[in-house]
């Protein structure tokens, strides 16, 4: 961080942006507050592994979903859907195409 710079807080259950209390409604305001409180306090380091983890998760929890779907397609399909459902259909194309072409 540059010196002299302080990063804001993140803003309360009711503070800083409309609509924070609907987004959390399953999370009591105390334990919002301390979550929020935790994550302010954490550094670029453990923010950004909190990130990447739960990148990860959501990644292989829609794998997951997409084999539990099409049960029969192999794993060059699976993460042909995937790319198509992420990313859309022209790299999907060039993923599949890349996957024939370089198929042994």
């Amino acid at each position: 961080m540059k010196a002299g710079f302080k990063q804001p807080p993140l803003p309360l259950a009711g503070e800083g942006r409309d609509g924070v209390n609907e987004i959390f409604s399953d999370t009591s305001p105390e334990a919002l507050k301390v979550q929020i409180e935790l994550l302010s306090a954490a550094g670029l380091k453990r923010r950004f592994a909190l990130v990447r983890s739960l990148s990860e998760m959501a990644s292989a929890l829609s794998m997951r979903a997409i084999r539990r779907a099409n049960p029969n397609d192999d794993e060059n399909q699976i993460k042909i859907r995937y790319a198509r459902l992420h990313y859309g259909d022209e790299l999907a194309n060039r993923l599949a195409e890349y996957m024939n072409r370089n198929a042994t």
